[in-house]
Protein backbone atom coordinates (compact mmCIF):
# COMPACT_ATOMS: atom_id res chain seq x y z
CA UNK A 1 0.00 0.00 0.00
CA UNK A 2 3.06 2.27 0.12
CA UNK A 3 1.57 4.15 -3.50
CA UNK A 4 -1.20 4.74 -2.28
CA UNK A 5 -2.49 8.48 -2.56
CA UNK A 6 -5.20 9.66 0.25
CA UNK A 7 -5.69 13.27 0.01
CA UNK A 8 -6.50 15.18 4.01
CA UNK A 9 -10.13 16.18 2.66
CA UNK A 10 -11.03 12.76 1.78
CA UNK A 11 -9.61 11.67 5.20
CA UNK A 12 -11.41 14.44 7.36
CA UNK A 13 -14.83 12.94 5.60
CA UNK A 14 -14.65 9.89 5.77
CA UNK A 15 -13.06 9.65 9.42
CA UNK A 16 -15.14 13.10 10.42
CA UNK A 17 -15.15 11.23 14.66
CA UNK A 18 -11.52 9.58 14.54
CA UNK A 19 -9.77 13.20 13.05
CA UNK A 20 -12.26 15.38 15.17
CA UNK A 21 -9.27 16.34 17.84
CA UNK A 22 -6.97 16.55 15.62
CA UNK A 23 -5.66 19.97 14.79
CA UNK A 24 -5.75 21.08 11.28
CA UNK A 25 -2.01 20.65 10.76
CA UNK A 26 -2.14 17.18 11.44
CA UNK A 27 -0.25 14.52 9.50
CA UNK A 28 -0.23 11.07 8.24
CA UNK A 29 1.92 8.43 6.28
CA UNK A 30 0.69 4.89 4.77
CA UNK A 31 2.55 2.73 6.55
CA UNK A 32 2.13 -0.91 5.29
CA UNK A 33 -1.62 -1.92 5.71
CA UNK A 34 -2.53 0.99 8.27
CA UNK A 35 -2.64 4.72 8.10
CA UNK A 36 -1.00 6.29 10.80
CA UNK A 37 -1.62 9.89 12.15
CA UNK A 38 0.69 11.59 13.95
CA UNK A 39 -0.47 15.64 15.26
CA UNK A 40 2.33 17.85 17.45
CA UNK A 41 5.00 15.49 16.04
CA UNK A 42 3.38 12.46 18.29
CA UNK A 43 1.88 9.33 16.88
CA UNK A 44 -1.72 9.87 17.81
CA UNK A 45 -3.23 6.52 16.18
CA UNK A 46 -3.66 4.23 13.22
CA UNK A 47 -6.08 3.22 11.18
CA UNK A 48 -6.69 0.32 8.48
CA UNK A 49 -6.33 1.25 4.98
CA UNK A 50 -9.04 -1.97 4.37
CA UNK A 51 -11.35 -0.43 7.09
CA UNK A 52 -10.86 2.91 6.02
CA UNK A 53 -11.65 1.88 1.97
CA UNK A 54 -14.90 0.31 3.50
CA UNK A 55 -15.88 3.43 5.30
CA UNK A 56 -15.24 5.13 2.06
CA UNK A 57 -18.14 2.99 0.78
CA UNK A 58 -20.50 4.14 3.46
CA UNK A 59 -19.72 7.83 3.47
CA UNK A 60 -20.00 7.65 -0.62
CA UNK A 61 -23.29 6.24 -0.09
CA UNK A 62 -24.56 8.50 2.42
CA UNK A 63 -23.64 11.22 -0.15
CA UNK A 64 -25.86 9.64 -2.87
CA UNK A 65 -23.22 7.34 -4.27
CA UNK A 66 -22.83 3.51 -4.91
CA UNK A 67 -19.43 2.10 -4.92
CA UNK A 68 -19.05 -1.41 -6.00
CA UNK A 69 -15.42 -2.55 -5.98
CA UNK A 70 -13.74 -6.52 -7.67
CA UNK A 71 -10.62 -7.22 -7.33
CA UNK A 72 -9.07 -9.09 -10.40
CA UNK A 73 -10.87 -11.76 -12.12
CA UNK A 74 -8.57 -15.00 -12.56
CA UNK A 75 -10.80 -15.38 -15.99
CA UNK A 76 -9.88 -12.60 -17.56
CA UNK A 77 -6.07 -11.76 -18.52
CA UNK A 78 -6.66 -8.33 -19.40
CA UNK A 79 -8.84 -7.63 -15.68
CA UNK A 80 -7.74 -4.98 -13.26
CA UNK A 81 -9.02 -4.18 -9.85
CA UNK A 82 -11.86 -2.09 -10.23
CA UNK A 83 -14.10 0.26 -8.01
CA UNK A 84 -17.88 1.36 -9.89
CA UNK A 85 -19.37 4.39 -8.71
CA UNK A 86 -22.86 4.34 -9.50
CA UNK A 87 -25.40 7.14 -9.21
CA UNK A 88 -27.93 9.40 -10.32
CA UNK A 89 -27.62 12.90 -11.85
CA UNK A 90 -28.93 15.93 -11.92
CA UNK A 91 -30.97 14.95 -14.66
CA UNK A 92 -32.20 11.88 -12.88
CA UNK A 93 -30.56 9.73 -15.19
CA UNK A 94 -28.72 6.29 -13.90
CA UNK A 95 -24.72 7.08 -14.27
CA UNK A 96 -21.69 4.63 -13.63
CA UNK A 97 -17.89 5.39 -13.53
CA UNK A 98 -15.31 2.85 -13.35
CA UNK A 99 -11.95 3.60 -11.37
CA UNK A 100 -9.17 0.75 -12.41
CA UNK A 101 -6.03 0.53 -10.32
CA UNK A 102 -3.21 -1.07 -8.80
CA UNK A 103 -5.39 -3.29 -6.05
CA UNK A 104 -9.02 -2.85 -5.21
CA UNK A 105 -8.38 -0.36 -2.01
CA UNK A 106 -6.34 2.13 -4.27
CA UNK A 107 -9.70 1.58 -7.02
CA UNK A 108 -12.14 2.00 -4.10
CA UNK A 109 -10.00 5.51 -2.63
CA UNK A 110 -9.78 6.87 -5.93
CA UNK A 111 -13.13 6.76 -6.84
CA UNK A 112 -13.71 8.07 -3.20
CA UNK A 113 -11.47 11.14 -4.23
CA UNK A 114 -13.90 11.61 -7.59
CA UNK A 115 -17.07 11.55 -5.38
CA UNK A 116 -15.68 14.25 -3.05
CA UNK A 117 -14.85 16.36 -6.14
CA UNK A 118 -18.01 16.26 -6.75
CA UNK A 119 -19.81 16.45 -3.87
CA UNK A 120 -17.56 20.10 -3.41
CA UNK A 121 -18.83 21.48 -6.57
Amino acid sequence: MKNLKVSKELIKAVLEKETETLTKDFNFIINEDYIEFSDDGEIQFEYCVYKFAFMCKEWALSNGYYLKSRGVNILCKESMPKCEVEYIDKNNMFVSKDFYSNSEVDATIEASEWVLSKKSK
